[in-house]
């Protein structure tokens, strides 16, 4: 069985190295915005940037993609500003970017499963509106568009290091143009950075061929679960142990990248594949289907599972794309070995060229 969720990107030298001073050079290569500030989530770090919007530019009203994780709501209605919902599917719709633009102070642009939408327009558009413009990088940490870092295009940006993300451990990051007066919080409590370590050296285990079937009633009660807000500041361990992983970052997006690209080429027209750029983040394979739990059970019976992102939702009636992505996706992680990638290949073609 190929498994749907990503293998974690920690590594046991990550926890070894992380006793030690890391060196921030490689964060420069993927987070554009000069000034950095690191918390204990990418949930707070987008609670406190929203909060910061609020009283030092009177933000009170962003426009929130209608699908997306659950948490990215709570955290705005956490920092105390008004959602204004615009429909979009997986990938942000730019005209319903410009139906949204004229209602709102501020906009937020969430780069779902780590696709991304035309940048350049949409930084213009706000720009022109007066609309500040804030990035949620949490999965799409070194994606670009037309050769520019995702990021650098609004007045802030969020990264989280959660562990299913392009880097993971715990954690997140702000970045913005100007400097900015963070409060005070508590430490992220070293529970959470045990978790995150026991994971990372139970990995081998638990992602195993032949093991993983007795672990995937965990995973899934674990993925039902209800976030917590993790209203925290940062670890410097759970810091060294992100900016350690940071240094080979390039090949693992690298890898993620090929995998799209190749996949792309190689299944045919009928896969229901959601296409982006060359330039995405890569972090998963979509599918759209509308008979998603058919599918979905026929395509494990042929040896891989697709995977449903059970934290994101449609957050309002009548937005239809929306509600048509919360129903229609499954999803693939792409960092693994090309042999799996050639399997997934070989099984959907199969499965999509008898369904002719």
């Amino acid at each position: 069985m190929l498994f749907s969720q990503q293998r974690i990107t920690p590594r046991w030298d990550d926890l070894a190295a992380a006793f030690f001073p890391q060196p921030i050079s490689s964060l420069h290569r993927s987070v554009e915005l000069p000034y950095h500030y690191w918390t204990g989530s990418g949930r707070e770090a987008l609670r406190l940037v929203l909060s910061h919007c609020r009283v030092e530019k009177g933000v009170h009203k962003i426009g929130v993609p209608a699908f997306t994780c659950q948490v990215v709501l709570d955290a705005v209605r956490r920092s105390g500003c008004v959602p204004v919902f615009y429909d979009c599917g997986v990938v942000v719709d730019l005209v319903e970017i410009m139906r949204v633009l004229p209602q709102v102070d501020a906009l937020l642009i969430v780069y779902n499963l780590g696709f991304v939408p035309e940048m350049g327009v949409i930084a213009a558009a706000c720009k022109r509106r007066n609309v500040l413009l804030i990035e949620d990088c949490a999965q799409a940490l070194g994606a670009r568009w037309e050769n520019k870092l995702v990021g650098g295009f609004g007045s802030y940006a969020i990264y989280s290091f959660g562990i299913s993300k392009n880097i993971g451990f715990c954690g997140g990051l702000i970045a913005s143009k100007e400097k900015m007066t963070i409060p005070r919080l508590p430490s992220l409590p070293s529970r959470y950075v045990r978790e995150a370590a026991i994971r990372t050296c139970a990995a081998l285990f638990f992602f195993s061929p032949f093991l993983y079937r007795f672990f995937r009633p965990l995973l899934r009660e674990e993925l039902l679960q209800k976030p917590e807000p993790l209203t925290y500041g940062h670890s410097s361990y759970a810091r060294r142990v992100v900016l350690h992983q940071w240094r080979r970052y390039d090949r693992m997006l690298a890898v993620r990248r090929r995998n799209a690209i190749f996949l792309k080429e190689k299944l045919i027209s009928s896969v229901p594949l959601l296409r982006g750029n060359i330039h995405d983040a890569g972090l998963y394979l979509v599918l759209l289907e509308k008979d998603r739990t058919i599918v979905q059970q026929a395509l494990e019976r042929r040896g891989v599972e697709f995977g449903v992102m059970r934290t994101f939702h449609c957050f309002e009636r009548g937005n239809h794309k929306a509600f048509h992505a919360e129903q229609e996706h499954l999803t693939l992680a792409l960092y693994r070995p090309r042999k799996e990638i050639k399997k997934i290949i070989t099984i959907l073609n199969e499965y999509y060229g008898d369904q002719r």
